[in-house]
């Protein structure tokens, strides 16, 4: 059976050669198919009203060079949410606050030995709350 060569809108003919390929669909109507997709197979999930929580977070870090071989770094963050616990339960975490500071020695060229302090407490909805302090060290050769 003959294949036809006359051309279809997209670029092929009728008996299904390809004289060139396909385009492929621009950004957004891959994203409006995707969501139609969604609609039908999670239609909850999609159409559910979502509501944020409130909440903030912050951290800050400081390093300082002090000579090529020695460096120290000091880093503190702290964040604060309001969880509605009938949702999330008594384990989320309300509120969080850590530092931490440590040295870096460099004997020798690709050897770095270290040690670090750190502090922080955690408090969680229910209203217990929890310390940690931790001292570590580190040694660390790059190859």
């Amino acid at each position: 059976m003959p294949v036809s060569t006359n051309p279809l809108p997209n670029g092929t003919t009728s008996g299904g050669n390809t004289s060139k390929s396909p385009k492929p669909l621009p950004e957004w109507e891959r994203v409006l198919f995707a969501a139609a997709y969604l609609q039908q197979v999670l239609p909850d999930a999609v159409l559910a009203q979502l509501e944020s929580i409130s909440g903030w977070a912050g951290f800050a870090a400081w390093r300082h060079v002090f000579t090529d071989r020695f460096r120290t770094n000091l880093a503190i963050s702290s964040s604060e949410y309001d969880n509605d616990i009938t949702l999330t339960g008594g384990a989320a975490s309300k509120s969080t606050f850590t530092w931490s500071l440590n040295a870096l020695y460099s004997p020798v060229p690709k050897l770095d030995l270290g040690v670090e302090y750190r502090q922080a407490t955690r408090e969680v909805e229910s209203g217990a709350e929890g310390d940690l302090r931790r001292l570590q060290a580190t040694a660390k050769y790059s190859f």
